[in-house]
C-alpha cells in the first residue's frame, strides 16, 4: 500500500487533504448567539459520547450483581469488606457502583475545563469576549454546562445501573436506589469542577494540579478500605464525604457542604478570570 501512499502525499498540498474542506455556514444558528448555548454547542458532541458510555456501561455493571451474589463465596475476604460482606453485597455493589461512576465523570468535568483552556489558547475565546459577552459570562456558562452535564450523566449511569440490575435480579426497587445513589455523588465531582475552574482562571499552567487531587481521591476512595487508612486521611477524598448508597445512609450534611464549596471554588475562578490576562493573538 505504501506506493497507493506516495502518490497520494504527492497530490495534495501541504497541511491540507486530498479533498477540499467544507465550508461551514457563513450566519451562526439564532439559539447559539448566547453564551450558554454557545458552550452547550461545544460541549455537545462530548455528552452525547459520554451518555452513550454511561448508559451502556451502567446496564452491563448493573447485571453484572446478580452472578457477584451468587459467587460471594469465593470472592476474597478484602473485596468483600468493601462490597458490605455478604449478608449485604448486591448494595454494597450499587454503593460501590456509584463511587466508581462518579471516577468516570469526574474524567468527564476535568477534560471540559482543559477543552475550555483549549479555546483560550486556540484564540477563538478573544474574539468572543470582544463582544458584549463578558468574562464572567463565558466562564460561568461554559461551568453551569459542564456542571449540568455531571448532573445528566450521573443520572444516565444510575438509569443504566438499576435497569440493569433490577432485569437481573428481579427486584424493582433497585432502580429507584441505584439513580439515588448515583445523583448523590453529583457534589463531590461538583468539588472536582469547581478546583478545576479556579485553577483555570488564576493559574492555568497548574491546571494539571486538580489531576493529581483527583488521582489522590480515587486511590483513597477505591482502596483506602483495603489499606486500613485511619478516617482523618480518607476524609481528605472527595468520594468519602456522601456516602455509598444503598449500603450506606446518604450525608446531606456532607452533600451540601460540598455544594457549597464547589459554588465558592467556581465564584474564586471568575473573579480570578476577570483580573488574568487572555492568551490573544
Amino acid at each position: 500500500m505504501w506506493p497507493l501512499g506516495f502518490f497520494l502525499e504527492s497530490r495534495r498540498n501541504l497541511a491540507a487533504g486530498i479533498l477540499p474542506d467544507r465550508l461551514g455556514s457563513a450566519t451562526a444558528a439564532a439559539w447559539i448567539r448566547r453564551p450558554f448555548t454557545l458552550a452547550f454547542r461545544l460541549q455537545r458532541t462530548s455528552i452525547v459520547w459520554w451518555s452513550f458510555a454511561m448508559l451502556i456501561a451502567g446496564i452491563v455493571f448493573g447485571a453484572f450483581v446478580q452472578p457477584m451474589a451468587e459467587n460471594a463465596d469465593g470472592m476474597p475476604p478484602e473485596v468483600l469488606a468493601v462490597m458490605g460482606g455478604t449478608d449485604s453485597l448486591v448494595s454494597g455493589y450499587i454503593g460501590f457502583m456509584s463511587i466508581n461512576f462518579a471516577v468516570m465523570v469526574a474524567v468527564f468535568v476535568l477534560l471540559a475545563v482543559q477543552s475550555l483552556r483549549g479555546e483560550e489558547q486556540a484564540m477563538r475565546a478573544e474574539p468572543i469576549l470582544a463582544t458584549s459577552v463578558s468574562r464572567s459570562q463565558w466562564l460561568l456558562s461554559w461551568t453551569a454546562i459542564a456542571g449540568l452535564g455531571t448532573l445528566w450523566l450521573l443520572a444516565v449511569a444510575g438509569i443504566g445501573i438499576g435497569l440493569g440490575a433490577a432485569v437481573a435480579t428481579g427486584d424493582g426497587e433497585l432502580f429507584g436506589q441505584a439513580l439515588l445513589g448515583q445523583f448523590a455523588q453529583t457534589p463531590a465531582v461538583w468539588v472536582l469542577l469547581g478546583l478545576a475552574v479556579a485553577l483555570y482562571s488564576w493559574a492555568p499552567r497548574a491546571l494539571g494540579f486538580v489531576w493529581v487531587v483527583f488521582v489522590y481521591s480515587t486511590v483513597l476512595s477505591f482502596f483506602g478500605d483495603m489499606l486500613q487508612l485511619s478516617g482523618v486521611i480518607l476524609s481528605t477524598s472527595v468520594f468519602r464525604h456522601i456516602g455509598q448508597y444503598p449500603a450506606e445512609d446518604i450525608s446531606w450534611a456532607g452533600f451540601a457542604v460540598l455544594t457549597l464549596i464547589a459554588g465558592a471554588l467556581t465564584a474564586l475562578g471568575i473573579v480570578g478570570f476577570r483580573r488574568r490576562d487572555l492568551v490573544t493573538a
